[in-house]
C-alpha cells in the first residue's frame, strides 16, 4: 500500500519552509518599513542600487555608490563577484522595492532546509532526522538573526553548499559541479569552502589508503622503504583510484575551486573593472594587488593573539552557536575539516564582526555546523523497536532466539531513557533557540540585554510602526526621478532606484573617484538625510549645504523612530514643508551644567543668589568673548520666545549707558539666524535681570544653539537660567 501523501516527510518539511519564510519575510519587511535600522541600512542600500542599475540599466551593471566612494570599486561585481544576481534583476525589475530582496533573501534561505534534509536522510537512513535538522536550521536563532535587513551573498552560501554535499554523498557529481559553479558565481569566499568540501570527501579515501598500506606491510618500517619507492608506489595507487568516480570528480571539484578562487581574485582586482566599464581600483603590484582586498580588515600576528581581546567573545560565539545545535556536529570529527579553518579565521580578525552573533557572516557559520550536524545524526543511536517474528517464518539458524522476559524488558527501557534522553535535549535546545530568536518578546519584556558576542541590537520589535516613516517615503517621492541626490545611508533605500542617487559615506569627496552619475564638485540637487547623519558643516558637501545662498530645506518629518528627517533642495529658499503629524514647537529650561555649558571665557560655580544655586560666569581676568553656549536641538518652525535670567556687572563709572554689554547669538546647521547686542542700559550692575529675545522660524533649524558673549572684558557677564516657549 502507498504511503499517504500527507505522512510524507515532504509535506512537514514544506510547511516548516513557508513558516520561516512567512516569519522572516514579515519581520525583516517590518523592521524595514516600520523602523529606523540605523546602521543595518547601509548594505540594504549597497544592494538596492546595485540591483536596481543592472535592472535598469543606470550607469553601469551593478553600480553603487558607497563603494564607488569609499574603495574605488565603482560596480558591486569588482567588491564581490556576484554573478548570481543577475537572476533577481528581472524579480526586482517586476517588483522594484527592497521588498523584494526580502522575499529573495527569505525563501533562499529557507529553502536550504530541503537540501539539508536530503543530505541527513542519506547520511543516516532516516527521515526522521532529516526532518530534525531542517527545523533545527530553521529555529536555529542566528538563521533568522543572520540577515534582515537586506540581500548579503552570505545568505546564499547554506542553499549552494549544502545542496553540492547532498549531490556530492548521492553520487551525482555532474549535478554538484554545476551547483560549485553557481557558489563561485556568488561570492569569492565560496571557493574555499568548495575547496574544503572536497578535502572533506578525500579524507575517507586517504584514510583508507593509509589503513592499506599498513595492513600491507604491517612490519615493515616505512622510513625504510626508499623515497623514489614509495612516491611511485603512492603515484600508482592514485591514478588506479582515479577509475574511481567519487574520487576523479572529487579532485576535479578541488582544482576547479582553487583555479575559480585565482580568476575571481583576478576578475575583481585586474581586469573586471573595464568589463564592466567602470574605473580601475587601485590596487598593490603582483600577487598582493592579484589577491587584494580592502574590503578586508588586517588579521592578528601569532604572536599578539594570544593577547588579543577579542580571544574570549570569539570563543563564546562559537561555543553558543554549536551549543544551539547540542554539540551534535562534534560527534562526526571528520566535518571539523570544513569548520575548523573558518573558526581559525576569525579568531585571526581583529573585527568583531566576524563572531557578532547579528551579522551576515552567521550565515557562513552555518554551512560547517549544519552539514558537521547532518553526519553527527548518524551518530545518534537508539535501540531499535523489538520486532516479533512472523508467523510461520523460518529463525536462522546462527540467530539464537531471544530469550523472552528480562532481555525484552532491558532493551525496552533502554530504549525509552535513550529517547527521554534525546527528546529533553532536543526540547532543550529548541527553548533556547526560539528564546534568543532577535523577534522573540520574551527576554526583552524581562529585560534582558544581549551582551556580546550578540549584536547590541541584536532583539528588536519589528511590528510597531515607527512614527512618521510613511511621512518620509512620501518626502522622498517629491525627489524628481532623474534629480541627482545624495542621501544618508537609513534612508538611501528610499532613493537607490533613483538614476543619479550617491549613498552617503563619511568620507565623500570630490573629484576623488570616477564614475559618480554627476558632478560632485557642483553638488547635488537633493539631500536627504536624517538629523543623526546630518554632514559637518565644515566638511565638503556639508560647507555647500550648510550655506543658505545655496542650499535650503525644502521638506521635513519632524518625528521618526531616528530623529527628524530633512530633504534640502539646491537654489530652495521659500518656507519648508511639512510632512507627517505638525511637530509641537520645542520648549524647555536650561541652567547651568543641564543644558547650558560654559564658553571658552566661562566657568560653571555655584552661587546662592542664581535661581538654580549655579551660574557660568567669566572669571577675573578673562577676555571678551563665549561665556556660554547651550543645548544643541532641533528646532520647529515657529515664534519663540527666549527669557534669560543674567547678572551682568561693571565698576568702570566712564562706561557709556549705551555701551554693548552682553551679545546673544542663536545659530543652526546653516549658520547665524539671529544676533542681538544687549547695552548695559537694560541692566544695573550686579542684580539678577529677566531678557526676552522673540524670534520667528520659518524653517525648522538643525543643531539649534544659544550662545552669550561678554563684549568687554571690564564687564563679567553670569547666567543663571535660560528658558525657551513658544510665543
Amino acid at each position: 500500500m502507498r504511503e499517504r501523501w500527507w505522512k510524507r516527510p515532504i509535506v512537514p518539511l514544506g510547511l516548516m519552509v513557508v513558516v520561516f519564510f512567512a516569519i522572516s519575510f514579515a519581520s525583516g519587511a517590518a523592521a524595514y518599513y516600520n523602523t529606523y535600522p540605523g546602521g543595518e541600512m547601509y548594505d540594504a542600500g549597497i544592494i538596492v542600487q546595485a540591483t536596481a542599475s543592472t535592472a535598469f540599466g543606470h550607469h553601469a551593471p551593478f553600480y553603487e555608490s558607497a563603494d564607488c566612494l569609499s574603495k574605488a570599486r565603482c560596480s558591486f561585481l569588482i567588491v564581490h563577484p556576484a554573478f548570481v544576481l543577475y537572476l533577481v534583476a528581472p524579480l526586482y525589475a517586476l517588483a522594484p522595492s527592497i521588498l523584494t530582496l526580502f522575499a529573495v533573501r527569505s525563501l533562499i534561505v529557507a529553502g536550504a532546509a530541503v537540501p539539508l534534509y536530503w543530505l541527513t536522510r542519506q547520511v543516516t537512513n532516516s527521515a526522521g532526522k532529516g526532518l530534525l535538522a531542517a527545523g533545527l536550521y530553521l529555529v536555529w536563532a542566528p538563521t533568522l538573526a543572520g540577515d534582515v535587513f537586506s540581500l548579503h551573498l552570505e545568505s546564499l552560501l547554506p542553499l549552494e553548499l549544502f545542496s553540492l554535499v547532498a549531490l556530492w554523498q548521492a553520487g551525482r557529481y555532474r549535478w554538484g559541479l554545476l551547483v560549485a559553479t553557481l557558489a563561485f558565481l556568488t561570492i569569492e569566499i565560496a571557493p574555499i569552502f568548495v575547496f574544503l568540501i572536497a578535502l572533506f570527501f578525500l579524507v575517507p579515501y586517504l584514510a583508507r589508503e593509509i589503513r592499506r598500506d599498513l595492513a600491507r606491510h604491517p612490519s615493515r618500517d616505512p622510513s625504510s622503504i626508499p623515497f623514489l619507492a614509495r612516491a611511485r608506489s603512492g603515484l600508482q595507487r592514485w591514478v588506479g583510484g582515479l577509475r574511481v568516480a567519487e574520487l576523479r570528480y572529487t579532485l576535479v571539484l578541488g582544482v576547479a575551486s582553487i583555479v575559480a578562487y585565482v580568476l575571481l581574485s583576478a576578475f575583481m582586482n585586474e581586469w573586471g573593472a573595464a568589463i564592466v566599464g567602470v574605473a580601475a581600483p587601485k590596487v598593490p603590484p603582483g600577487l598582493t594587488g592579484l589577491f587584494y582586498n580592502n574590503a578586508s580588515h588586517p588579521v592578528f600576528d601569532l604572536s599578539i593573539l594570544a593577547q588579543s581581546s577579542q580571544n574570549l567573545p570569539s570563543a563564546e560565539y562559537w561555543l553558543i552557536l554549536y551549543a544551539l545545535v547540542g554539540f551534535i556536529p562534534l560527534l562526526s570529527p571528520r566535518t571539523l575539516v570544513i569548520a575548523v579553518p573558518w573558526i581559525g579565521w576569525t579568531f585571526l580578525e581583529n573585527s568583531a564582526k566576524f563572531t557578532t552573533i547579528g551579522y551576515q557572516y552567521n550565515m557562513i557559520a552555518a554551512v560547517p555546523i549544519f552539514i558537521g550536524l547532518a553526519y553527527g545524526l548518524r551518530e545518534v543511536r537508539v535501540p531499535p523497536r523489538d520486532s516479533a517474528t512472523p508467523e510461520g517464518a523460518p529463525v536462522p539458524a546462527t540467530v539464537a532466539t531471544p530469550a523472552p522476559g528480562r532481555s525484552t524488558s532491558a532493551r525496552r527501557n533502554r530504549r525509552r531513557w535513550a529517547l527521554a534522553g534525546w527528546g529533553t535535549l532536543l526540547a532543550i535546545i529548541v527553548v533556547f533557540n526560539v528564546l534568543l530568536s532577535p523577534i522573540d518578546p520574551v527576554l526583552p519584556g524581562l529585560g534582558v540585554a544581549a551582551p556580546a558576542p550578540f549584536s547590541s541590537d541584536y532583539f528588536y520589535d519589528p511590528f510597531p510602526v515607527a512614527p512618521g516613516f510613511t511621512a518620509v517615503r512620501s518626502m522622498a517621492s517629491e525627489i524628481p526621478h532623474d534629480a541627482s541626490v545624495v542621501a544618508s545611508k537609513g534612508l538611501f533605500p528610499l532613493v537607490a532606484n533613483l538614476p543619479r542617487a550617491v549613498e552617503l559615506v563619511p568620507d565623500l569627496r570630490a573629484g576623488e573617484v570616477a564614475n559618480l552619475p554627476f558632478d560632485m564638485a557642483a553638488g547635488p540637487e537633493y539631500y536627504l538625510t536624517d538629523l543623526g547623519s546630518l554632514v559637518p558643516a565644515g566638511s565638503y558637501l556639508g560647507q555647500n549645504v550648510s550655506n543658505p545662498a545655496r542650499y535650503g530645506i525644502l521638506a521635513f518629518v519632524g518625528s521618526t523612530g531616528d530623529g527628524p528627517a530633512l530633504l534640502y533642495e539646491q537654489g530652495f529658499t521659500g518656507a519648508a514643508e511639512q510632512f507627517g503629524p505638525a511637530l509641537a514647537p520645542l520648549r524647555g529650561s536650561y541652567t547651568p551644567g543641564h543644558g547650558l555649558v560654559a564658553g571658552p571665557e566661562g566657568v560653571i560655580v555655584r552661587n546662592t543668589s542664581s535661581p538654580s544655586g549655579r551660574i557660568v560666569v567669566n572669571p577675573a581676568g578673562s577676555k571678551a568673548g563665549a561665556v556660554w553656549t547651550g543645548i544643541d536641538q532641533f528646532l520647529p518652525p515657529g515664534s519663540y520666545d527666549l527669557r534669560l535670567t543674567v547678572a551682568v556687572t561693571w565698576s568702570n563709572r566712564t562706561l557709556g549707558s549705551n555701551t554693548t554689554a552682553v551679545e546673544v547669538v542663536l545659530t543652526g546647521y546653516s549658520g547665524t539666524f539671529l544676533e542681538s547686542s544687549l547695552d548695559q542700559s537694560k541692566f544695573t550692575s550686579g542684580a539678577w535681570t529677566t531678557v526676552t529675545l522673540p524670534f520667528v522660524v520659518s524653517s525648522p533649524v538643525p543643531s539649534f544653539e544659544m550662545e552669550g558673549l561678554v563684549a568687554s572684558a571690564k564687564y563679567t557677564l553670569a547666567i543663571g537660567a535660560a528658558t525657551l516657549s513658544p510665543a
